[in-house]
């Protein structure tokens, strides 16, 4: 899905730290868990993602992917890689043109992981420095088999909730064009709320399709009806909008739904803290769920 950078910004300017919620005319509303659960199907529940691993980065580079860490100025000592350099050096199975060449299961399991590593760099927590991703991540996809529970959703949307929070912050004293965090969240969740910048998508919102971020893939989009506004359009259209125009329950739960998004509801409805690392933000489900 390609991103409305006039959208995006217009809608983070309406942050407000303090209570980790959108300020507009109808009242408060924020991303919340089960906001999180529908568009991108991860779970909210699970153990947090904390870097516990505290080891050497090359280390951690040469035992969960095989090969020897990024070298050039400025690498020594980064516990980050680019997704550039993890595209290039896993986008391959191999790099013989062989088409009958065997590859070996754990260099299988090694692109595997390059890739998960890749994702959160890319789309789940892009920090703006590069397209960069901690490989302390690594540890968390050690085991590929295993389906150890944990709280991605959570991780993700306390990610989010920084970024907005530093946005807000640095663009009050400067101007500051840095908006990072998980901007496919944001994006489809402005989509599925507001009508404001909303393209034609040809799956319905009755199909209950999860995840719901499918519906705006850019195979299912009218290409035709794209049309993104300027920056000053889509604030003067966030300061009118009425409590009618929103659309305060969009997600639909068939009865044949996944298990997960059956019971994400329930926890998507506490207040508690949600955790990425060392990053704790508080998830105001008592101030927006209606």
């Amino acid at each position: 899905m390609q991103h409305d950078r006039n959208l995006l910004f217009s809608l983070a300017e309406r942050w407000w730290p303090q209570r980790n919620t959108f300020q507009f005319f109808v009242g408060e509303m924020t991303v919340t868990l089960w906001d999180v659960a529908n568009i991108l199907g991860l779970p909210i529940t699970g153990h947090p993602i904390y870097f516990t691993d505290r080891s050497d980065p090359n280390v951690l580079i040469r035992r969960y992917l095989g090969v020897s860490g990024p070298t050039g100025p400025g690498q020594k000592g980064r516990s980050d890689v680019s997704v550039s350099w993890l595209r290039s050096n896993f986008m391959f199975l191999d790099r013989t043109t062989d088409a009958l060449v065997v590859v070996d299961e754990n260099r299988i399991v090694c692109c595997t992981r390059a890739y998960l590593l890749a994702l959160c760099g890319s789309v789940l927590f892009p920090n703006g420095t590069g397209c960069k991703v901690s490989v302390r991540l690594l540890p968390f996809f050690k085991n590929l088999k295993q389906k150890t529970p944990h709280a991605w959703g959570a991780a993700v949307l306390s990610f989010l909730y920084t970024c907005l929070t530093k946005f807000v912050k640095t663009t009050s004293n400067t101007c500051n064009t840095n908006l990072t965090g998980c901007m496919l969240l944001l994006q489809v969740w402005s989509y599925e709320h507001f009508a404001i910048g909303r393209p034609v998508t040809h799956i319905s919102r009755e199909t209950g399709i999860f995840s719901v971020a499918k519906r705006w893939t850019v195979d299912e989009v009218d290409q035709a009806h794209c049309r993104t506004q300027v920056a000053p359009i889509y604030r003067s259209q966030f300061d009118s909008v009425e409590h009618m125009e929103v659309t305060w329950m969009p997600y639909i739960i068939r009865l044949d739904a996944p298990n997960m998004q059956r019971t994400s509801y329930s926890y998507s409805m506490h207040r508690y803290y949600i955790i990425y690392d060392y990053r704790t933000m508080y998830h105001p489900a008592d101030r927006v769920l209606r």
